[in-house]
Parts: C-alpha cells; sequence; structure tokens
C-alpha cells in the first residue's frame, strides 16, 4: 500500500466533497430569502441526499448499478457509495489502488 497515494486520493475525494457542498449550500440559500430558514433547511437537504445509499444497503457492491448511478448524482449519496468502496479495499488490505476506483 503506497501510504502518499492513499492520502493524494483521499484528500482530493473529501475536497470534491467540500466544493460540492459549498454548491449545495448556494443552492439553498437562492431558495430561500431569510436566512433562518435556509439553515434550517441545509442541513435537511444534507441528510436527505444521503438516504439514497441506504435504500441499497442490502445489495452488494455489483448489484443493481444502475440504479446506484442514478443515486449517484447526489454528489452526498456518491460520496456514500465511494466510502463503501474504500472501506471494502482497506478491509481487504489492498489499500487505495487505482484499479479498485
Amino acid at each position: 500500500m503506497h501510504v502518499d497515494n492513499l492520502k493524494q486520493v483521499l484528500l482530493a475525494y473529501f475536497g470534491l466533497l467540500l466544493l460540492s457542498e459549498v454548491a449545495l449550500a448556494f443552492l439553498v440559500a437562492a431558495c430561500f430569502s431569510r436566512a433562518r430558514l435556509a439553515a434550517i433547511v441545509g442541513p435537511v437537504a444534507l441528510f436527505a441526499c444521503c438516504l439514497p445509499r441506504y435504500v441499497f444497503f442490502g445489495t452488494d457492491r455489483n448489484e443493481n448499478v444502475a440504479g446506484k448511478k442514478w443515486a449517484s448524482l447526489s454528489s452526498v449519496a456518491a460520496f456514500c457509495f465511494g466510502a463503501d468502496v474504500f472501506a471494502g479495499g482497506l478491509l481487504c488490505v489492498l489499500g487505495c489502488i487505482m484499479s479498485l476506483l
């Protein structure tokens, strides 16, 4: 396992998630004229974007791929699916290699 490669991939992975979260925050802020209401809806929207991952909780990684691709249009759900791939690779002591991604 290349530790430097793992650090770079995880840094890029979390960095891209944070960039998409900023875009989601701007989208929520643009939809509401009151800051208090937007502050309440923001975390709820983030949680709702994570829920498609739990629809596929009992499925294997290679089952229902088309449904998972559609669910991955939400960046948070895609992050959750990718975290499962990372965790599976680290559990099998394969590390983070590009052929897994």
